[in-house]
């Protein structure tokens, strides 16, 4: 059985790129339903976030109301009317009115805009480059150039892009110096980039601009869980709150501040009013689930209620391919690893990302595809080369196939990654157990016994030594007890995390009844346990 599990069973991602970056849209189109400057204030809002919601209400020959007016003010007034609603019709409104006044910056500028928000992002580039060619001071093109760009980047993954969009930005803010919707945008790029201090400054200057809008707040608070100031978020979010109390993306964001402090209580609590607000907010059901999944040292988690949570998210939004890998591991924790495998293979058609290729190595690996492991493996690493847990996984794939050298390789590039893997240094402890590397072999033991009298002494119940590997190695007695104390404790949270509830039984048994006892086994046979327990087996008659 592979042993490249983090806490929870599997390996852990951040697992938020796609939730956030949904909010950030979100938090994007608050602002300009919000922003009240020039004639063309109508004209910025957005309408919804998600592409397909946007294509929805861009219907393909659509036309303008007002085709037939013969006054530019009158075409100009239609389409702002019909950009909420269809983002096509208004198009065709604004290219009518561009007819009549070709130069017009507000009507070019809101034609761009139509086909942002359809994905027509070249078009969109290249209208918005022609609204500041036309009027180069005007801040507001420069907005909705690097807004299409921070779009096109972050669908396409394009860094390069993405640094235009920010010089862009910083183009808007210099021309119009209170437009706090750039200050937010800006914010959002910086972001993309991981640039988490220019990221907290742009949030900050929105709330300074404008300190009635909670959408900087909000954006603040996710910047600051990034760089790992939970309490700072905790009073951001709640400031939003306080601001609108009815936004139930805010108590989303909320609820996730309070999970980076521990306090998942508050955090359950706050997602369950953002799915009261929104009933159909998938990341908010996608984050229940994976609290009730919880670790392997949770002791009140609910798998089947994670289970269902994760199923919503899923069914509200097919795109979010988180869920399928949280939802695909713990069928894996249940046996089901072909329905495992294949919600992990739709979660990464939806995106690739590394923690979801490494997860479907281990199901891969664990239906004794090797090859496919050492493929999803490869993926991970080179999706993200800091994942000390894919070339530990990929080392224990190779230690199936008894290529120990090449596992002992992958073990101390994960150690390389993250020198305190107590899991990983455990397996390389194996590793060269069985290379017979025997200098190397009493070093690296001698680590992992000191970690195991560290976590004896805190009163921890570790399970990087796993109990078959505790009986080859030459531990102390306390040290062995500590291994089969954990993992006996593990045992019993996996029961109860199976069923949270007692199963009632009020059958009595006389002396004519017996109790019929039966083993059940996906690996009999071929694991140690089966062999180790024949003895107890035997006690059930000789048909074991």
């Amino acid at each position: 059985m592979l042993s490249c599990r983090s806490a929870n069973g599997h390996v852990m991602g951040r697992n938020v790129s796609v939730v956030r970056r949904r909010f950030v849209f979100l938090v994007l189109l608050a602002l300009l339903l919000g922003m009240g400057y020039s004639s063309a204030a109508k004209s910025k809002k957005k309408g919804k976030d998600k592409k397909e919601d946007m294509q929805s209400t861009g219907i393909a020959g659509a036309k303008c109301s007002a085709s037939d007016a013969d006054s530019f003010d009158e075409i100009l007034r239609a389409g702002s009317a019909l950009f909420n609603r269809n983002f096509a019709a208004a198009e065709d409104c604004y290219r009518l009115a561009l007819n009549k006044q070709p130069g017009h910056t507000t009507a070019m500028y809101n034609l761009g805009l139509t086909q942002m928000n359809q994905g027509k992002h070249d078009a969109a580039i290249s209208q918005f480059k022609k609204t500041i060619k036309s009027a180069p001071n005007y801040g507001e093109a420069y907005f909705g150039l690097g807004s299409t760009q921070y779009d096109q980047a972050s669908r396409a993954g394009d860094s390069g892009l993405m640094f235009k969009a920010a010089d862009n930005l910083k183009k808007a803010i210099n021309l119009s110096p209170s437009m706090f919707a750039a200050f937010n945008q800006l914010g959002n790029v910086y972001l993309a980039l991981q640039d988490y201090g220019r990221a907290g400054d742009a949030y900050r200057s929105v709330t300074q601009i404008s300190p009635r809008q909670p959408e900087g707040y909000a954006n603040l608070a996710r910047v600051l869980l990034m760089q790992g100031k939970g309490q700072e978020a905790l009073q951001a979010s709640q400031r939003a709150i306080d601001i609108s109390p009815a936004n139930g993306l805010l108590y989303h964001e909320l609820g996730t501040a309070y999970k980076s402090i521990g306090r998942e209580a508050e955090a359950k609590r706050m997602w369950k009013t953002a799915i009261r607000l929104i009933p159909n907010h998938a990341p908010s059901h996608y984050q229940i689930g994976e609290l009730m999944a919880g670790t392997v040292f949770t002791e009140d988690k609910d798998i089947p209620g994670a289970m269902r949570s994760l199923a919503k998210a899923i069914q509200l939004d097919p795109n979010l391919a988180e869920a399928y890998m949280s939802l695909g591991m713990l069928h894996w924790g249940q046996g089901r690893m072909h329905l495992a495998r294949d919600l992990l293979s739709k979660g990464l058609q939806v995106r690739p990302f590394a923690e979801g290729a490494a997860n479907l190595g281990i199901v891969l690996s664990d239906l004794g595809d090797y090859e496919g492991a050492i493929k999803a493996f490869t993926q991970a690493m080179e999706l993200n080369p800091r994942l000390a847990e894919a070339p530990k996984c990929l080392g224990d794939t190779y230690k199936h196939m008894n290529r120990w050298k090449d596992a002992i390789k992958m073990y101390k590039k994960a150690l390389s990654i993250r020198p305190e893997y107590w899991e990983a240094l455990n397996d390389l402890v194996h590793a060269l157990q069985h290379t017979c590397e025997w200098k190397e072999w009493e070093k690296k033991l001698r680590l992992l016994q000191v970690q195991l009298s560290r976590e004896l002494a805190a009163g921890g119940k570790p399970l990087f030594v796993k109990p078959f590997h505790a009986l080859v190695y030459p531990l102390r007695v306390d040290h062995m007890l500590l291994v089969a104390e954990s993992y006996a404790a593990r045992a019993i949270r996996l029961v109860k995390s199976m069923l949270p509830s007692p199963f009632p039984v009020h059958k009595g048994l006389g002396e004519s009844k017996k109790l019929r006892v039966g083993w059940v086994s996906s690996n009999i046979g071929d694991h140690s346990l089966s062999h180790l327990m024949r003895s107890v087996f035997l006690m059930q008659g000789d048909r074991i």
